[in-house]
């Protein structure tokens, strides 16, 4: 009795053309380009201020970006002493954006983010993060400039309590390995 009802449920799919149509393949675009350049190793360091107005506390990092099969996707791992982070990042051609997302050692969370490029070209995702000493959901952005081919910057950002006021959190500096 199954095999009779799966073959009339496969029979009704051929005649449908369901089984013999694929979807279509999502083009690559400009956006889709201009990520991949971020394929390779990079190292460098990062600064993290723990308050403003104190001193930065240092630490080397290595970043490795993939890119997946399709070309759509950048796959990052992230390593800076103890914290290991990995994200996704890509450009949604529908909302006319980039996005990503991010999970890391050190929180039990999963960041999402969105944003444009900015003005000056540079990559501006807005995201909530959670502050590790309350525990509380904050407003943050990142915001992430080619200086080379084989150099960048991205800066963190939390919200200040003042309208339209950011505190930077950290920053990182790397340089194409490979």
């Amino acid at each position: 009795m199954k095999k009779r009802h799966l073959l009339g449920i496969w029979l009704v799919l051929m005649g449908s053309g369901a089984v013999a149509q694929e979807p279509p393949t999502p083009e690559v675009t400009e956006h889709h380009k201009e990520l991949a350049k971020e394929v390779g190793t990079w190292e460098g360091s990062m600064k993290m201020w723990m308050a403003p107005g104190t001193d930065p506390m240092e630490s080397p990092v290595l970043e490795t970006n993939t890119l997946m099969d399709g070309g759509l996707w950048i796959v990052t791992n992230f390593e800076a002493g103890p914290f290991k982070g990995m994200g996704i990042t890509g450009y949604d051609t529908a909302k006319e954006k980039y996005i990503g997302n991010w999970v890391d050692n050190m929180s039990t969370y999963m960041s999402v983010m969105k944003g444009k490029k900015n003005k000056d070209g540079d990559l501006q995702m807005h995201m909530i993060g959670r502050n590790p000493m309350t525990g509380e959901d904050e407003k943050m952005k990142s915001v992430s400039k080619r200086v080379s081919d084989d150099e960048k910057v991205m800066t963190m950002f939390k919200a200040g309590d003042g309208e339209g006021e950011w505190i930077k959190q950290f920053e990182i500096v790397v340089k194409r390995k490979t």
